[in-house]
Formats: structure tokens, sequence, C-alpha cells
């Protein structure tokens, strides 16, 4: 094609997974990639979660951040949606990633090493030990004490944790450190079905354990989920599921969903943890009603 040949027409949609992708893994980035690249073309004007310069987007970034947020996407590209102020408990945890971004970046390019005093300012929020606060909560009830009565405290269990042997043997030191239970990450796997049993078999009765159920709502919820939320694992089955409903069809589909893990994962538990998706308080309500009455009784 001659520089003045009109471009070919832009296809309506993309058939097909070119075999490059199927080997890469990404779980459906290409799609995401694809819908943008399309956006472009099309000046068609919608709305797609894409990384951008800050330019102002979030309140009390530099400029130059990189910052992943709510765009139109037209024919001149993205054009960021304001997000304003954060609020102050999710700005420091956004300050402190990025300012650890930003001496990464300094690292990378002039080669020094992080100068550990500028190093300890910056710490990942997952190393807290939760069972060194395990036990200073439990130390402060008792008579005399700033509580007088006894606290239960319930801490994490990731049943989707690359090595679980791991996650159990954490689990266990929490218990030993005044821990009662644990709250799992929501069930969406036969796998975490099946950690969840030997959660329960390891860990032994007097560990309470309420099993998370969260809805999945759209494919694109459960593709964010998959790829995005750390200790979430969604099945394939699942998201492919998803395609090509509407909002009703897919509130239906994640509840149905919803009741056959929590179905799956009541043998194992001593309760059930349920986690409402954004703005889904109705779709939370029927969940409950068709818990008591088709599984829990």
């Amino acid at each position: 094609m001659s520089a003045d040949s009109p471009a070919a027409p832009f296809p309506a949609r993309l058939v097909g997974t070119p075999k490059q992708l199927e080997q890469r893994g990404g779980a459906r980035y290409s799609d995401a990639a694809c819908n943008l690249i399309e956006s472009i073309h099309t000046n068609r004007g919608d709305i797609q979660y894409v990384d951008v310069r800050n330019n102002g987007c979030i309140e009390g970034l530099p400029s130059g951040s990189a910052v992943e947020v709510a765009c139109r996407i037209t024919a001149n590209g993205p054009q960021p949606i304001a997000t304003g102020e954060l609020k102050p408990r999710i700005a420091g945890y956004v300050q402190m990633m990025k300012g650890f971004e930003r001496m990464v970046v300094e690292a990378a390019i002039t080669g020094d090493p992080i100068p550990t005093a500028e190093r300890d300012e910056v710490k990942n929020v997952y190393q807290f030990n939760s069972r060194k606060l395990a036990q200073y909560i439990v130390s402060l009830a008792g008579e005399g004490r700033e509580m007088p009565a006894p606290i239960t405290v319930f801490g994490a269990l990731n049943l989707n944790a690359r090595n679980f042997e791991v996650e159990l043997r954490r689990a266990a030191e929490k218990l030993e450190n005044g821990m009662s239970g644990f709250l799992t990450q929501p069930v969406l796997s036969a796998q975490a079905v099946e950690n969840l049993r030997k959660s329960r078999e390891t860990l032994g009765a007097d560990a309470k354990i309420l099993a998370g159920i969260m809805p999945v709502v759209s494919q694109r919820n459960a593709i964010f989920m998959e790829n995005e939320i750390n200790g979430i694992h969604v099945e394939d089955w699942i998201i492919e599921k998803f395609a090509g409903l509407d909002r009703a069809q897919g509130e239906e589909l994640g509840l149905a969903i919803s009741l056959e893990m929590a179905k799956a994962a009541l043998p194992y538990a001593d309760g059930l943890y349920l986690m409402t998706p954004f703005n889904r308080v109705a779709l939370m309500e029927r969940l409950i009603a068709r818990l008591r009455t088709e599984v829990t009784g």
C-alpha cells in the first residue's frame, strides 16, 4: 500500500487470537490493547482505564507520574478524567508507592544504589508482621488493662497463595500468637476449595474459618479481579461465561456462581465472609436470601 492509499477499514470485531499470544499468558490483556486501538482508530469516545501521565489528574502527585485512571478514548488518544483529591486513607498509600517508584527510577538512571536512610523511608506495607500485631492486641485485654473484655482477632488466609504450604505455616503461627481464626480471599476456583480443605485439616477445628464469597458481575470485573487484585484467582471458565452478558444477566450468573462456591466451601468453613461488589447492595441482599434458603438452611 502506498502512503497515499486510504487506510484499510478497521474490523468491527477481531476474530481469533494469534497463536503467539496464546503462549504468552497475560490473561486477555491483548483484548484490552485491541479495544484501545480500535477506540482510537474510530474516535469512539468510550471510557477505558489506561496508564497516562498524571498532569494534574490526581491532586498531590507530580505531573510526570504514571497513573492508571479512567480516560475518554478519542482519535487524539486517551483524555484523562480528573480524579481530584484522594481520600486520606488512599492518598498515604499512593504517595508511599510513588516515592518508592521515584527512588527506583533514580537508581536505574544514575546507577547509584538507594541510600539506606532513604530506603527506610519507604516501606512495603505487606512486610508488616501480623503475628506480632495480634500478640500485642490480645495483650491489651484483661483485668486492669486497656480493654477489660477479651478481644477476638482474625487474620487473612490467602487460599490462592502460590506456595500454600508456607501460607499454612504462617496461619499456624498466627494462631500461636493469639488469633482466633481467618477470613479468606474470595473462593472462585476449585484450587481455592481444595486449599480450604487443607486448611481445615491442618489448622484443626479450633481455628475458625470464614470462607470469602464475592459475586463476579461482568467479564471486565472478572478480568480485573484476576489480573489486578492480589490474592484473587478467577478460573478461566468463569471469565468466559460472562462474555456478551448485560448487567442483569451478569448479576444472575454471578449469583449462581457464588451459591455454587458457597456450597463447595462450607463443608470446610465455619461460616461465610461476604464481600460486596461496588454499588451492588441489592445483589447482596438477594445472595443472602438465597444462601439462607439454599445453602445454610
